[in-house]
């Protein structure tokens, strides 16, 4: 029991001293409309090495970086807001200059950016838009080897 407080009170610090977030996802943290997530570098360690379970797609995209700095995660279904995180979200593609790596229309829009740094891709965005109910805005920061793109490429359904 010790040993899952101690667990429970790191998890919390972590949490609530990260002060790394990016600004898309600092926008709309006091929005009661959009569901937010954010893990911290030291946190993802943390979850590997201590054999957490995450969910599939999460564990997936994070197993895949050579070195990841964070994971932001934005959701609303809140159809006021769907246009403006929208805009938001490519306001930060073009300010971080990304390039469209993917884009895929299906009953959803799936759209994947990321920047090439040398061998590797940083700073990989991720929207999925869902037929006007409900956008999806992924950001991961960090390297991604162009093998591992490779394999994340072959997993979007």
């Amino acid at each position: 029991m010790k040993r899952f407080i101690t667990i429970i009170i790191l998890i919390s610090t972590i949490i609530f001293s990260a002060n790394a977030q990016n600004a898309l996802y600092k926008k709309y943290e006091k929005s009661n409309s959009v569901t937010r997530v954010y893990i911290s570098q030291m946190m993802l360690e943390l979850t590997k090495s201590a054999n957490l379970q995450m969910d599939d797609d999460v564990s997936d995209i994070i197993d895949s970086f050579d070195s990841v700095t964070g994971f932001y995660l934005l959701e609303t279904e809140d159809p006021t807001l769907m246009p403006d995180l929208k805009k938001d979200f490519m306001k930060e593609v073009n300010a971080k200059k990304l390039e469209l790596l993917m884009e895929v229309n299906d009953d959803d829009r799936v759209l994947f950016y990321a920047r090439k740094e040398g061998n590797y891709f940083a700073d990989v965005y991720m929207i999925v838009e869902d037929e006007n109910d409900e956008i999806v805005v992924i950001m991961v920061s960090g390297k991604l080897s162009q093998q591992n793109i490779n394999r994340l490429l072959n997993n979007v359904d």
